[in-house]
């Protein structure tokens, strides 16, 4: 068992999963892990990180934000990950905010802003991962 495995059974009151998200970069690789470690984990976030294009099966549930002018990530990139999760009958919820570009998740005051499209996408990854199965 690695150390990733090691954290979420010890901090993670025995659990043997975890829920895992990224920003960017991060988001990227969240996916990537999942994609190649799903025992591991319980739920993953993707908040406009590069989507996978293929190996999709068997995935965890994934939830995914992206603003509708990323450039890194245009509609037609996320359209494409979008089909590819649902072709898998993989669990997933998209977020899009057409009038937001790269990033917009970018600290605690966005999070924190009330009517803001970081709250929204905030809260609903929290309320995602209450709702994956355990």
């Amino acid at each position: 068992m690695g150390l990733f495995q090691e954290t979420a059974r010890s901090e993670g009151g025995g659990q043997d999963q975890v829920a895992i998200c990224g920003f960017c970069f991060g988001g990227g690789v969240a996916v990537r892990y999942a994609q190649l470690q799903p025992q591991f984990v319980k739920a993953c976030g993707v908040f406009y990180g590069k989507p996978i294009s293929e190996g999709a099966e068997g995935l965890p549930p994934v939830y995914a934000v992206f603003g509708g002018k990323d450039s890194q990530f245009p509609p037609e990139m996320v359209d494409d990950f979008e089909v590819l999760l649902k072709a898998s009958a993989v669990p997933s919820e998209f977020r899009r905010y057409p009038g937001m570009g790269h990033a917009f998740v970018r600290d605690v005051a966005a999070v924190r802003e009330e009517g803001s499209e970081a709250k929204d996408a905030w809260e609903g990854w929290l309320s995602f991962c209450r709702s994956s199965p355990q």
